[in-house]
């Protein structure tokens, strides 16, 4: 049996299997049944010396899948739930800020770990003066997170979501006091700090909401956007630009390299892999930063080899060992999400997309741009649909039209961000320009989502769904090829 087939199965199994774990909640029992028929199967196999290649895959299949069943359970059992007893009641406690301050329109979000280890999500008016590392001391009731039904009738799963941050209870508005600023990573604190300063750098030149989305599209700094213009981007199909992912980090380091282009194929790699370092930097070097510039790593590296099976199999790696060390990002982290199958399908799919378009010979740039373009978008839409139940009609067209001056916004973005730290007056000019870029984008998103068939509701669109149609598109894919070896 071919290596390769045993290498996808495994890694794709072990998905399965933690999947079906956060699904069906599958109990330890039944997962160590399905590791005991596996492995009963191989030795089988072994004993017999049968060469049959389905029953083998289909032993690995259940051993693989057991393993990511039972991993998941692991790691859900490691979360602290020390305070189930005193939900609802009032509560003094003491914990550390954990993570970035993020600002949620009328307040700010708090993220806190106490000593036992338990996660609490804190709501504090917006003049508090909170920053991540402080040791603070809250007064308040204690809540446990509920799930919510969405605007489009879905219902969102806001308890694993927060879960896979390991976050088990929320408070509103409690009295706080920062007890002192002992805590926390000394380097991700000076991380943080350039990432606000950054940010902080463009509002100072960039006017709302203009520096809001110049934030949220080079450094994923989207806390300011606003209900209204993250529902519009929604509709036209654009949400992911500011959506954190290998996506964002690609740019950064295409540009770097397309500016480079005159030097040899060494040096403009390094440069690639510079820009995406600095991005990590001035991003703040978070988990979902680390795992962003790893998806946007293997596909430079996929473009500038050209050996697309060999960085395939890098990214499924990859892909293994994060779900390995948190298997919650495989269905609560967007970020993860829409990384993983977004390099997938720049990997994977453009070859064949680029089928579609060989007779054109004219605007070379132009015709990379849209096969690039539309291989995303097949792959991703079953993952937004399933999401935010939503497809949009003008998905395409807008993308077409706004992501080719995402790259500019992104570098002048970056440009103005770290001029800033030196001079204001400085960076003027630049954040002029800036505007003038993102104000296209905002012309472009306000004309398209105005109109009535922009976006079409699918509230209905379960993760049965998306994965009835990820199927579909394999069959398709397998007809396609068959007929391509005709």
């Amino acid at each position: 049996m071919e290596n390769t087939k045993i290498f996808y199965a495994i890694i794709i199994s072990f998905f399965l299997g933690t999947a079906g774990y956060f699904i069906l909640n599958t109990g330890i029992f039944v997962s160590i049944f399905i590791l005991v028929l596996g492995i009963s199967i191989l030795l089988f196999v072994f004993l017999t010396k049968s060469k049959e290649n389905f029953i083998i895959l289909f032993a690995v299949f259940l051993v693989a899948m057991s393993f990511g069943s039972i991993r998941a359970q692991v790691k859900d059992s490691h979360i602290v739930r020390t305070l189930d007893s005193y939900i609802g009641k009032n509560i003094d406690i003491e914990g550390e800020v954990v993570r970035d301050v993020r600002m949620r329109g009328a307040y700010k979000e708090i993220i806190i770990k106490t000593k036992e280890g338990d996660g609490i999500r804190v709501s504090v008016d917006l003049h508090a003066d909170v920053v991540y590392g402080d040791v603070v001391y809250i007064s308040g009731k204690l809540q446990k997170p509920k799930n919510f039904e969405t605007d489009t009738g879905r219902v969102f799963d806001y308890v694993s979501y927060l879960e896979r941050k390991n976050i088990s209870y929320q408070i509103f508005y409690p009295e706080i006091e920062v007890l002192n600023h002992d805590g926390g990573n000394k380097l991700k604190k000076v991380l943080l700090g350039i990432k606000n300063g950054f940010v902080g750098s463009i509002s100072s030149v960039v006017p709302e909401p203009h520096a809001s989305l110049a934030g949220g599209i080079t450094v994923g700094a989207d806390d300011s956007l606003g209900d209204e213009l993250e529902e519009d981007l929604r509709r036209t199909g654009i949400i992911h630009i500011v959506v954190l992912s290998g996506y964002n980090v690609t740019i950064v380091s295409e540009f770097f390299m397309k500016m480079f282009a005159f030097l040899p194929f060494v040096w403009k790699s390094v440069l690639g892999a510079l820009a995406i370092l600095l991005f990590m930097i001035m991003t703040g070097a978070t988990a979902t930063i680390v795992r962003a510039s790893i998806m946007a790593g293997l596909l430079i590296l996929a473009r500038v080899t050209g050996r697309t099976s060999d960085v395939m199999r890098l990214l499924f790696v990859a892909g293994f060992v994060m779900v390995l060390i948190n298997p919650f990002v495989l269905l609560y982290d967007p970020s993860f999400q829409l990384s993983f199958l977004a390099t997938f399908g720049l990997i994977f799919g453009t070859p064949y997309v680029e089928r579609l378009f060989k007779g054109i010979t004219k605007f070379v740039s132009i015709k990379e741009f849209a096969v690039s373009t539309i291989a995303t978008q097949i792959f991703v839409l079953p993952l937004i649909l399933y999401m935010t139940g939503q497809v949009s009609v003008v998905a395409l067209i807008v993308n077409l039209l706004v992501l080719p001056v995402i790259p500019f916004a992104m570098f002048i973005g970056l440009f103005v961000g770290l001029v800033g730290f030196v001079s204001y007056g400085l960076a003027f000019p630049f954040g002029f320009v800036e505007y003038v870029v993102l104000d296209y984008v905002f012309l472009v998103v306000d004309m398209f989502s105005k109109l009535s068939f922009a976006s079409i509701s699918i509230p209905n669109f379960s993760i049965w769904w998306m994965f009835g149609l990820y199927l579909l598109y394999g069959a398709v894919w397998y007809l396609w090829r068959q007929k391509i070896k005709e």
